[in-house]
């Protein structure tokens, strides 16, 4: 993740041993960044796991597009679109994990 610290570095991200989860602001960005670390992947002979590696929408009250992956499993906690109560009392839509 180091050259994606360099040429991204306005993007957040976690990692844990061999998992990531990276913030990118729009589709296209996370394309370009997924396009890059498969290269650098692929330079030390490595692949990243076709069933486990997507781009997710993380979808929330204030997100309303629709998009094919609105969820995904990290650490085994799973992050989706959730129900929550705001500190006033209101319902709303959070992008949370379970």
């Amino acid at each position: 993740m180091h050259g994606c610290k360099k040429n991204h570095p306005h993007v957040p991200f976690e990692r844990y041993t061999d998992d990531i989860v990276c913030h990118c602001r729009s589709e296209a960005e996370a394309k370009a960044l997924l396009k890059q670390i498969r290269r650098r992947l692929k330079a030390h002979g490595l692949i990243a796991h076709p069933d486990k590696t997507k781009i997710a929408y993380c979808k929330d009250g204030t997100r309303k597009g629709s998009y094919p992956n609105v969820s995904f499993e990290y650490l085994g906690s799973s992050f989706r679109s959730r129900r929550v109560k705001t500190a006033s009392g209101k319902m709303t839509a959070r992008f949370a994990p379970a």
